[in-house]
């Protein structure tokens, strides 16, 4: 499981989910991914085998804590059926790398302008839910 408690930053993460060395040993994975350039939905993410697939769901309690000032993203992994091996390290160091980093969490006013290419897959008029 990863759970982390600030946004993504979209371009490091669509690079991390879009490459097939990330799930490498993965069977399946489900969970629910905040974007620092859509703060007011999520991104749920679902993948089986080698396709992945995303949807643009309203936020919820479990992903938004505004009073702090943190987003939950929260992903669940499975290894393959028949013997495969999850290197967990490794997929949480990914998803680490694509989180919005200290400098960049201060910057907040400029969320709105980071690189998306998420635009592809989730057009933002079906942000509104």
């Amino acid at each position: 499981m990863f759970r982390a408690c600030r946004p993504f930053h979209p371009a490091r993460l669509h690079a991390v989910l879009s490459s097939t060395a990330t799930w490498e040993g993965v069977g399946s994975s489900v969970g629910v991914l905040v974007l620092a350039t859509r703060l007011h939905g999520v991104v749920e993410w679902r993948q089986v085998g080698d396709v992945g697939t995303v949807k643009w769901g309203p936020s919820d309690a479990r992903a938004r804590d505004d009073e702090r000032g943190r987003w939950w993203s929260e992903l669940v992994f499975a290894a393959r059926p028949g013997g495969g091996h999850v290197d967990a390290p490794r997929l949480r160091g990914a998803l680490e790398a694509a989180l919005l980093r200290d400098e960049e969490m201060v910057l907040r006013t400029a969320w709105g302008v980071l690189e998306d290419p998420f635009e592809a897959w989730l057009p933002r008029e079906e942000d509104d839910g």
